[in-house]
């Protein structure tokens, strides 16, 4: 610009400016969003890392349930005469059938969700029937 002389330098300057600050606006923009999806990344891949512990937890929640439900049905069917021995099975019960009704909450495959429900009721339908 020089060698135009000064009317193109008075002329050029102040574009050349707003080029620069608009330059420095989408730089920073880039680096904000690229940091952002970094950021978002990141926090996708300890996810991601962490989802197969969580379902395997999980799964052994729910297998602990299921073996409990089965065991307590198998239970409470039997006739007690031993008062001391009822009450200990009618709070077990009431214990597995609050940690059920929990784990309904949970995502989990339709079918075994339903299998749970299932004995559930069942579970709770016998406790009734023996606190009757």
């Amino acid at each position: 610009m020089r060698a135009r002389g000064l009317a193109s330098s008075e002329l050029g300057e102040p574009k050349l400016a707003e080029l620069n600050r608009n330059f420095e606006k989408v730089s920073q923009h880039i680096k904000s969003a690229k940091m952002l999806i970094d950021q978002e990344l990141f926090s996708k891949t300890i996810s991601v890392k962490s989802q197969p512990v969580e379902a395997a937890m999980h799964s052994v929640d729910l297998d602990k349930l299921e073996h409990d439900l089965k065991t307590l049905v198998k239970a409470v069917e039997k006739p007690s005469d031993e008062d001391e021995k009822l009450d200990e099975e009618k709070a077990q019960i009431e214990e597995v059938l609050q940690r059920g009704e929990e784990m309904l909450q949970h995502p989990m495959e339709e079918n075994r969700r339903e299998e749970i429900r299932l004995q559930l009721l069942l579970l709770r339908t016998r406790l009734n029937n023996v606190k009757a």
